[in-house]
């Protein structure tokens, strides 16, 4: 009886140890699109507009472009995390309460707006630090 029970502890720990490195790998993998995405928003902005990566997604924001492209520069905003963007961002926000996430594609997002102000005010990016300089 012993033995089972040994072998049982084994098997459970071997389980929950490849659980955890399945779930770590997952993680890095996921951020390590989320900085490529935020590093392709920063190079079509910066093809359009030039300049610094925040300076071109916050001039893609202020211009009159599709609306999905202003909602995609302030979600890389939000991941990049530089301040510098926070009363630029700040002067979109309309204080109203968000009853749910707003169609991507039918005006600036106040749940992504909001988001990317959490951020940047220091709110926890868990993925940053896998992809940021």
């Amino acid at each position: 009886m012993n033995i089972f029970k040994k072998n049982n502890k084994n098997l459970v720990g071997y389980i929950a140890g490849v659980g955890i490195l399945l779930a770590l790998f997952v993680f890095f993998i996921t951020c390590t699109q989320i900085g490529h995405e935020v590093e392709k928003r920063c190079e079509m902005a910066q093809s359009r507009y030039g300049g610094e990566c925040v300076d071109a997604l916050i001039n893609q924001i202020a211009e009159a472009s599709p609306l999905a492209g202003k909602n995609d520069a302030i979600w890389a905003l939000g991941q990049l995390g530089d301040k510098k963007a926070l009363p630029f961002l700040e002067q979109y926000d309309t204080g109203k309460p968000l009853p749910e996430r707003e169609p991507w594609n039918e005006g600036i997002s106040q749940y992504e707006l909001r988001k990317a102000i959490k951020l940047l005010k220091g709110g926890l990016n868990l993925s940053a630090f896998v992809w940021r300089d």
